[in-house]
């Protein structure tokens, strides 16, 4: 997750709350959050998976100055891998975006190019009927 400040406390790795929003990762995961406390509120994140830090110091969830850190585990599990309710399938990343539309991009490429073959065909049968004709007249020239 390039762009999420993280954090090493207890052999674990915490992400801030406030980047996975800025990346969109899952936009609706925070609809209706104000804040990223209320976010943990909202979606009971377990007190666990959670940290809240300011200038590199622990404090408890009563310093309202601190930042949200949630466990990166969670995050990946929790947040960027929800399922869409609506949808009811997995989201994709931006990556799998890009490549499924590189894809139709390179099928859309091979179809023209399978067509210009075909009329490359079509003209070379073109030519070696003319070509024959040629010959079958100078042939009948030839023999009359």
């Amino acid at each position: 997750m390039d762009g999420v400040k993280t954090y090493e406390y207890g052999c674990k790795t915490y992400c801030l709350l406030e980047d996975v929003k800025k990346k969109k990762l899952n936009d609706s995961y925070f609809v209706g959050c104000k804040s990223m406390r209320k976010c943990v509120q909202r979606h009971k994140i377990p007190s666990n998976k959670v940290v809240f830090m300011k200038n590199g110091k622990i404090y408890d969830c009563d310093y309202k100055l601190a930042d949200v850190y949630v466990e990166r585990k969670y995050v990946m599990k929790h947040i960027i891998n929800v399922k869409d309710d609506a949808i009811g399938e997995v989201k994709l990343t931006d990556l799998q975006k890009t490549i499924e539309i590189e894809r139709k991009n390179m099928e859309i490429k091979l179809q023209a190019l399978q067509l210009q073959l075909k009329q490359k065909e079509l003209e070379l049968k073109e030519k070696d009927v003319i070509y024959l004709n040629k010959i079958n007249e100078l042939y009948m020239h030839i023999i009359h």
